[in-house]
């Protein structure tokens, strides 16, 4: 959170931190079906994404697209 209480730095963070997660799972995994891509982007890049959503829910457009850009990205 920075001076004026929004927390954009805080999502970019959050959206870096699924990116880097989503991108670990493209090079772990060689052979992805669509039972396993549910699972893994459930346990592991989901929760960066919706970790504390309750407090700082983006209500800015630009923190939306942030957010639905790695969601596209996995699909």
């Amino acid at each position: 959170m920075n001076e004026d209480l929004k927390f954009h730095k805080y999502i970019a963070n959050c959206v870096n931190k699924a990116s880097r997660m989503l991108g670990l799972i493209r090079k772990t995994f060689t052979l992805l079906d669509e039972t396993t891509v549910p699972r893994l982007f459930t346990a592991m890049v989901r929760p960066h994404l919706e970790y504390g959503t309750v407090i700082w829910h983006p209500r800015y457009r630009g923190d939306k697209l942030e957010f639905e850009k790695v969601q596209r990205m996995a699909t």
